[in-house]
């Protein structure tokens, strides 16, 4: 990094080296979800497996973003930008071991609403496509968890869900 703010003709001796965290939203993925395993809870339940791959297309768009504000740093003469990670193993172990990449981490988009039932587990109602009296209230009928705070989608589905539960049940 010297060689190049010297290579710029800037005076880095004062600099000072931050860490920056991005937050990005992921492709909707139809393997990330929720499966029951035959690993058995003390109550004798089914244990669940959440998998939480991301895509190498959505590593690409983390690195092309971040590569886009290095250069506009540069070129500003703002500051500089170093990628810790270069391909998506190195990217994906900071993740799980140095929590230096957060993608939310929100189990989202497990119960996914569509239409049709191959691409989805509920429907616009939030019920369970072929599952009488059984909706879901949460964030995981997303069709992919965000980089910013669910919080007011959230809400907004569980009222509408609240409002249609009032007329199916009058």
């Amino acid at each position: 990094m010297v060689a190049t703010a010297q290579g710029l003709g800037v005076d880095a001796s004062r600099a000072r080296a931050h860490t920056l965290g991005v937050g990005l939203e992921p492709t909707p993925d139809p393997d990330r979800r929720l499966t029951l395993t035959d690993a058995r809870d003390a109550l004798g339940m089914p244990r669940l497996k959440l998998n939480t791959t991301l895509p190498q297309g959505d590593f690409l768009l983390y690195e092309k973003t971040l590569r886009e504000l290095g250069r506009q740093l540069l070129a500003s003469r703002t500051g500089m930008l170093r990628l810790n990670y270069h391909d998506r193993e190195g990217w994906m172990h900071g993740m799980t071991t140095q929590h230096d990449v957060w993608w939310g981490r929100h189990h989202m988009g497990t119960t996914r609403m569509h239409t049709d039932p191959k691409k989805g587990v509920v429907d616009a109602d939030s019920k369970v496509h072929g599952v009488a009296n059984l909706f879901v209230a949460g964030s995981s009928v997303f069709p992919t968890y965000g980089s910013s705070n669910p919080t007011m989608n959230l809400l907004a589905l569980t009222l509408r869900l609240g409002d249609h539960l009032k007329t199916v049940l009058a």
